[in-house]
């Protein structure tokens, strides 16, 4: 990590310090008029947590390990963007996305590292997934000037939601664990509807770039860095609600401390003075460790393990047409 913050520091300094530098096409706003842009991101996700506590029940010492992951999360986000010069050096722009999850996995493993030695995965369920996205961003662009320098600086703000609904549940391992039998292999976990939250909140820095390849043509891209990252989980498990969870929402939450980078690579076409289109790719990664798991039983005080870690890429195209007024 600090090699790479060091990288993010130094060209954030060289782009506060450099030469003047043209706004980004995407970006462009001139005469101090208001833009507005509105963005379709082709976009899905993979995420997934793992939480590990101690174990003393009759399968012996050692370690247990509960892992979720979430993959082929599919779900395009629809981003409306607005944007406002502030000054002749710098830009303020705010974005909102929403999206549907309309398809995707999710797996949930178990296991069992006994001080002995060896491995034994012990349950593991898989279910289908749908829920909702959230995506918020405020982002400040330094631009000191429009006909030299390609290089800009970018300082931000990023609130990000995966909200998943887990259902249509299927045993695919079974095994027995301090005494207890799992389902057997096969078994459709009926009633299934449990809910998992993913929040992150991130500071943001970055550097962007533009090269005007043609009169109306230009490349443009980003990178950036989420030095502070928040994140927070919640989940509510409905089959064991009132068995090993209280009744109410949530069953459990996550809490911890991480990091993340984005990257983001185009081209804008300037089809008149006040109109232009955009397209590219953009990949999102935000990961956090060490954390704290939270668990409220459904008899007694709420108890706490390891979080181990949590994370989330979202990755695909997007296309854009961003309007000036």
């Amino acid at each position: 990590m600090s090699k790479v913050t060091n990288y993010f520091l130094v060209l954030s300094f060289l782009a506060c310090f450099s030469p003047p530098i043209p706004a980004l096409a995407e970006e462009q706003n001139e005469n101090g008029k208001w833009s507005f842009a509105i963005e379709e991101w082709f976009s899905r996700a993979d995420a997934g947590w793992q939480i590990s506590f101690s174990n003393s029940g009759s399968s012996g010492p050692g370690k247990v390990e509960s892992e979720l992951t979430f993959e082929r999360i599919n779900s395009p986000i629809t981003i409306l963007k607005g944007s406002r010069p502030l000054g002749s050096d710098w830009s303020l722009e705010a974005a909102l996305g929403i999206g549907n999850i309309n398809s995707g996995q999710g797996t949930d493993t178990d296991r069992f590292f006994p001080l002995s030695g060896g491995v034994d995965v012990f349950s593991q369920s898989k279910q289908d997934l749908s829920g909702d996205v959230l995506l918020l961003e405020i982002n400040a662009y330094r631009r000191r000037n429009r006909t030299s320098n390609p290089w800009g600086l970018i300082v931000g703000f990023l609130h990000y939601e995966d909200r998943l609904r887990m259902r249509n549940g299927v045993q695919t391992i079974s095994g027995t664990f301090n005494g207890d039998s799992f389902p057997l292999v096969g078994t459709v976990l009926t009633g299934l509807d449990s809910t998992y939250d993913f929040y992150w909140t991130a500071l943001k820095i970055g550097t962007l770039y533009e090269w005007n390849t043609l009169k109306r043509l230009s490349l443009n891209g980003s990178l950036s860095l989420y030095p502070v990252t928040v994140y927070y989980g919640e989940g509510f498990w409905n089959l064991r609600a009132g068995t090993s969870f209280r009744t109410a929402a949530p069953s459990f939450t996550h809490l911890s401390l991480g990091f993340g980078f984005e990257a983001k690579l185009g081209l804008t076409f300037l089809i008149t003075k006040r109109v232009n289109f955009g397209a590219g790719y953009r990949y999102l990664h935000l990961k956090a460790k060490d954390g704290t798991y939270t668990v409220y039983p459904s008899n007694g005080p709420k108890a706490t393990a390891d979080l181990d870690w949590a994370e989330v890429t979202r990755h695909g195209a997007y296309a854009r047409f961003l309007f000036q007024f």
